[in-house]
């Protein structure tokens, strides 16, 4: 029985490695390029900025996961403590991982605000948009007060 079974999987198998490879073989070989688009990312900001965005995410699935994973625990507990206890403490520990993840997000979120960092491009605005004065005359002379 398995060796019928194995012989047509396998039969199976060559006849689509063949077909494939027979009508890849009647493609004419073409040089493709591809330019980079106009607005594509360039530096490592993007990059450190999807590493944040990406981070957040996985952290938040994996406290939903966490927080099933005891819900599930706790309905199996069957009146037993002990697996009940566990279910208590695993789903303490995801209400508070939620409330760490909850808590970066909002101190990112308020640091960029405050400072003018946008972490979704991470990006900073210059000086020059915090300020009504757009150039400041220095005299070399005076350094200004209480400097001798």
């Amino acid at each position: 029985m398995n060796k019928k079974i194995f012989s047509v999987i396998s039969s199976f198998f060559l006849f689509l490695f063949f077909f494939v490879f027979a009508n890849i073989s009647s493609v004419s070989a073409a040089v493709i390029e591809i330019a980079p688009p106009d607005n594509a990312p360039s530096g490592i900001g993007p990059l450190v900025s999807a590493g944040i965005n990406a981070v957040i995410i996985i952290a938040g699935l994996l406290v939903f996961i966490y927080l099933v994973w005891g819900g599930i625990e706790w309905l199996t507990s069957g009146g037993d403590k002990e697996k009940y206890e566990s279910a208590r403490n695993r789903i303490t520990a995801a209400v508070i991982g939620l409330v760490i993840v909850v808590a970066a997000w909002a101190i990112m979120s308020l640091i960029g605000n405050f400072f003018g960092i946008n972490f979704k491009q991470l990006t900073i605005k210059p000086v020059s948009e915090y300020s009504n004065v757009d150039e400041v005359e220095v005299d070399p002379n005076n350094p200004g007060p209480g400097i001798n």
